[in-house]
């Protein structure tokens, strides 16, 4: 049962009413609305509930536009590795190339000179990609890793070759 609260008080008259009356206490029994009130209170009552379903929707619609933002933000991030991957895969690849024109090279004592600056050069390319695999994340970054690796030991026999 509703008890009325506000505005104008009910007259009590024996009619039956779902609400309680404020001057009797007693419920269906002695309550009539004054002429228009109950109107009134039916436009108040759509109004408050047309409100509050704006609010909801508005509500539900700012929670879809985060939900995106943030699906959009992860696939962003997503794309951004992927090609970040995709771009250092393809340096190291230039550097394996690099390290086995460097090997061939190593063989001719008379490229001595030049083997070791590009040894040095292959050198800052696997510090610099080894700093990058923080970066990448994920199966890509450990592929990357052995990858260094044998690059790395590769490295150390031309520069064991040189000297």
């Amino acid at each position: 049962m509703l008890q009325w609260t506000h505005g104008p008080k009910p007259v009590c008259e024996g009619s039956e009413s779902n609400y309680k009356c404020r001057r009797c206490e007693e419920t269906a029994k002695c309550c009539v609305w004054p002429a228009g009130t109950l109107k009134s209170f039916g436009i108040e009552l759509a109004r408050v509930l047309a409100l509050e379903a704006d609010h909801n929707d508005s509500v539900k619609s700012a929670q879809a536009s985060i939900k995106n933002l943030v699906r959009d933000k992860k696939r962003a991030a997503a794309a951004r590795k992927e090609y970040l991957a995709t771009s250092v895969m393809q340096l190291v690849t230039v550097t394996q190339e690099s390290i086995t024109d460097i090997e061939r090279l190593a063989t001719n004592p008379k490229y001595k000179d030049s083997v070791a600056k590009m040894a040095r050069k292959v050198e800052e390319n696997i510090a610099g990609l080894q700093g990058l695999t923080s970066h990448i994340g994920g199966f890509a970054a450990a592929k990357l890793r052995v990858t260094l690796a044998r690059i790395e030991s590769r490295l150390a026999a031309i520069n064991a070759k040189i000297t």
